[in-house]
């Protein structure tokens, strides 16, 4: 899969939705970025405005071509919080 295009964030304020990772997933971005996830890590999502891939950054408020997408199915949403490192 190839995104090229930045999405815009979901929200600036401290109500981020959270996922947690259910599968293990390899890909690269369009920018040649490795994405490596394994099940339990958790992540802010930025985007979720696409029925099948979600745009999900480490932390809350990173810059947007920091984040990568994920397919839908392969996390959950787990609360509307800050990621606890």
């Amino acid at each position: 899969m190839s995104i090229e295009t930045s999405p815009a964030t979901t929200s600036t304020t401290n109500n981020v939705s959270t996922v947690e990772v259910l599968y293990t997933y390899e890909s690269r971005t369009a920018r040649g970025h490795s994405v490596c996830v394994q099940p339990g890590e958790r992540y802010a999502l930025i985007n979720d405005a696409n029925d099948d891939w979600w745009f999900v950054c480490k932390e809350q408020f990173m810059l947007v071509d920091d984040g990568f997408y994920l397919p839908r199915t392969f996390v959950k949403k787990v609360g509307n919080n800050i990621i606890d490192e």
